[in-house]
């Protein structure tokens, strides 16, 4: 690798960046580093985080680095715990990605050892990027900062300002006795706290122990670092789930965390992986790989970084991964059975006889009714199973749920409504329901189906219904009318089906929700122009395949009610704008309905601020 001078600045342990600079800092040239991507101070007090001036990359293709240069090294003291830091700013970047890396070097100046802080891709502003070592190598005399900006990238640019790397106190935690964080319900848990970088003296720690509930149990305990270098704390036999262990050193900044499980006594992950800190990162995905792995559990996941804390223990990520593997061990991936909402993500599984589901959430959390009344419900954070209860509503996450032990039969019922979107009408709306008994063997009987929880002011002819019995691999559908009310606008509802029947003599029960989005033929187009006077502004479009004919009714704060009449408004044309004084607040309501025909309907809100 050939290195090249460039004027930075100087320092001690802090570089600003500041000044004409001097040569020791070097910048890395080699294949992956091209010449030809930019790296210069700039001189801006208002952009920079401290000071007058900042260090500024651009990449033109390939990874940009600068490091202290070999034969300037800061000093550093060998076995003494370090943090260093650095503000970077991010823009116009897809890919690449920043991260801070410290080398250390001996006397000779021969490199001991290189970490590497967590990458950041994506900034809002200036963001402070951290790295702790919580022992330096044995022989460490030095140390060589490093700034990276590294990645396919053509384009982008990454600021870096204020880079600090100071001897700092840390508190390290680990089990005792053992190698990973896991106990049972009956056992005491222990564990050993190491402090580094306090000065000699008695100190005080605190520890707390905080359950997935938000319990907290409180511990203490006294160390005197000049003669003990750990100190030991116990906790009485904990509930089951994954637990936090905080624990820091009274009137310092020395402070950790580590992930406990608790679980049952046949509960056993093994041992904890080694983790040296060179694993790749896994490549960036919308999904983490807690959800990979239960789209596909053959997938092998990477363990990287993110599942260890600073000190190589497992964390709470890495628990909840070897629960997931634990509670699919032995099962098969298997198609969606279609009896959760489309806006849930799920993962189904067959496992010996029965059936395992995941369910969790991309899009926040939301609640959830279980269209099943039989099995078990696993929570990650909680680890211990319990009894599903019937008609329970459950909150859905971005952390997995399970639902195990669920009996085959509810996966081979199958229904489906003959349309997903609904035309909002006065009329009723014509609908068929089929459903499908996909089994080879099992015959439900007493079949008996209702449509239950619909949105107020809504009717349905034929609600209810009983199947004698359905044969395997057959087929039974059912219409049944839907009538809106005329206050409905355009949306998604969800109408759910209620099922219980006999399987070879258990009675069964489960829940289908099927949505549907309503609407309208006809297209209200609005808009506010702000410009004085105010105006409101619409007009109507018919979005059907006949000639209608519309009433408008318009209710506009500060204004009369009015009323239009639109005659033969042919398919896919527009009426003339409808113009009218706005006020500067409040809502106006518009209300269209077809006369004859299906009688369709369409109301709008507009929003007149």
């Amino acid at each position: 690798m050939l290195l090249l001078a460039l004027s930075l600045g100087d320092g001690d342990l802090t570089e600003d960046f500041e000044g004409a600079g001097a040569e020791n800092w070097e910048r890395v040239v080699s294949d992956a580093h091209p010449p030809y991507n930019i790296v210069e101070r700039v001189h801006d007090p208002k952009l920079a985080k401290s000071g007058n001036q900042y260090l500024h990359f651009r990449t033109l293709g390939g990874s940009t680095a600068v490091r202290r240069a070999a034969r300037q090294p800061w000093p550093a003291e060998a076995g003494r715990p370090y943090r260093a830091s650095v503000w970077v700013r991010l823009s116009g970047n897809r890919s690449n990605s920043t991260f801070l890396s410290l080398t250390w070097v001996n006397a000779a100046g021969d490199v001991l050892a290189e970490q590497r802080s967590e990458p950041v891709q994506k900034t809002d502003g200036w963001t402070l990027q951290m790295l702790e070592v919580s022992r330096s190598p044995v022989g460490a005399t030095g140390v060589l900062p490093g700034l990276h900006f590294e990645g396919p990238d053509v384009r982008g640019a990454c600021d870096f300002d204020l880079l600090q790397v100071v001897p700092a106190e840390l508190l390290g935690i680990r089990p005792a006795g053992r190698s990973m964080a896991t106990f049972t319900t009956d056992e005491y848990s222990r564990f050993t706290l190491s402090p580094a970088g306090l000065p000699p003296g008695i100190h005080s720690i605190s520890a707390t122990m905080t359950s997935p509930e938000g319990k907290v149990v409180h511990r203490s305990a006294t160390i005197d670092v000049a003669v003990d270098r750990s100190v030991a704390i116990d906790f009485p036999p904990l509930p089951s789930g994954i637990h936090e262990l905080r624990a820091s050193v009274d009137g310092h900044e020395a402070r950790g965390t580590l992930a406990v499980l608790v679980g049952p006594p046949d509960l056993i992950l093994g041992p904890s992986p080694q983790y040296s800190g060179s694993a790749e990162r896994l490549p960036e995905s919308a999904e983490d790989p807690l959800q990979r792995h239960l789209l596909d559990p053959r997938r092998r996941v990477v363990l990287d970084r993110r599942f260890f804390d600073p000190n190589g223990q497992p964390n709470s990520e890495y628990l909840a991964l070897k629960i997931v593997d634990q509670v699919l061990a032995g099962a098969e991936p298997m198609p969606d059975p279609g009896l959760f909402p489309t806006d849930i993500r799920l993962a189904a599984f067959r496992k010996g006889r029965s059936v395992l589901f995941a369910v969790w959430s991309d899009d926040g959390e939301r609640d959830l009714t279980l269209p099943i009344q039989e099995g078990t419900l696993l929570s990650l954070p909680s680890v211990a199973p319990r009894a599903i209860r019937a008609g329970e509503r459950i909150r859905v996450n971005s952390m997995p749920l399970f639902i195990l032990d669920v009996d085959p039969v509810v996966t081979e019922l199958r229904v489906d409504l003959s349309a997903s979107e609904l035309p909002l009408q006065l009329n009723p709306v014509r609908l068929s329901l089929r459903i499908r008994n996909r089994s080879q063997a099992n015959v439900p009987r007493d079949l008996q189906v209702s449509l239950e929880g619909l949105p107020a002011g809504w009717r349905a002819s034929n609600r209810r219904f009983r199947i004698a019995a359905l044969p395997a691999d057959s087929v039974h559908e059912e219409t049944f009318d839907l009538i809106a009310p005329p206050s409905e606008s355009e949306r998604a509802i969800d109408l759910r089906f209620d099922l219980s029947f006999t399987s070879q003599g258990k009675e069964v029960s489960l829940q289908a929700l099927r949505q549907l989005t309503l609407k309208s033929p006809i297209r209200i187009e609005s808009g506010v122009r702000p410009e004085a006077p105010k105006t409101l502004s619409f007009r109507i479009a018919n979005g059907s395949d006949h000639t209608m004919t519309l009433s408008i009714r318009s209710r506009i704060p500060g204004l009369a009610e009015r009323l239009d009449l639109i005659r033969d408004l042919a398919p896919g044309s527009r009426t003339r704008p409808f113009d009218f004084p706005a006020p500067e607040s409040g809502s106006a309501e518009i209300l269209v309905l077809e006369a004859g025909g299906d009688r369709a309907v369409n109301r709008c809100l507009i929003p007149l601020r």
